[in-house]
């Protein structure tokens, strides 16, 4: 399967370099709820509100929208420490669905063709070997049914078990999106300017 790329901290750097933090922490005796603010005096542009209650986080702004939900409370600063896979199966609600997944033509292609591959390598075959099957696969109608989640399903649903065998090594074409990478590597870096001390 095709590893998923997270974004590179040194893009999250350039995109957030002149970004400023706001913070504000109310508590009551339920409830604890920390507001932050993470924007570019200057621009709108990937700025987010981070509004945690609880355990419960909505992230907000021009990176779109999205839910997250631990079971006991957390801390923003909490939060900033997790990986982005833990962070991203926290997503409950996103414009693209749970857990911030979207269907991407090319990492299915790659990974329909990686399946090829592993199959000849089981086998003993070569890439030339591998190759012939994706041929037989396209010639069979298979690309044409790469672009979305239902059509794919359709078309292995026929087709899955002649190409890829028990339909638990049947490919699919979900991948986290960019932008629940960027929720959490914004967070990372509005806490560490907010630990660093007053000058």
């Amino acid at each position: 399967m095709m590893d998923i790329e997270p974004v590179t901290s040194a893009y999250a750097d350039e995109i957030f370099k002149n970004h400023e933090v706001e913070y504000e922490k109310l508590e009551g005796k339920l409830v604890t709820i920390e507001w932050l603010k993470w924007k570019n005096p200057d621009s709108g542009f990937h700025s987010a509100v981070y509004v945690r209650c609880n355990g419960t986080l909505v992230v907000y702004g021009d990176m779109f929208e999205a839910v997250y939900q631990w079971n006991e409370a957390v801390t923003l600063k909490w939060i900033s420490q997790c990986d982005i896979g833990y962070f991203h199966s926290k997503c409950r609600a996103s414009p693209v669905g749970k857990e911030f997944k979207r269907w991407d033509y090319d990492a299915l292609k790659t990974r329909v063709v990686d399946n090829f591959k592993d199959q000849v390598k089981d086998e003993n075959g070569t890439d030339s070997d591998a190759d012939e099957r994706f041929e037989k696969f396209d010639e069979a109608g298979g690309t044409d049914y790469l672009h979305n989640e239902f059509e794919w399903y359709e078309w292995l649903s026929t087709n899955g078990d002649e190409f890829f065998g028990d339909a638990e090594n049947w490919p699919n074409g979900w991948i986290r999106d960019d932008l629940c990478d960027l929720h959490l590597e914004g967070l990372k870096r509005a806490i560490a300017q907010l630990d660093r001390p007053k000058l």
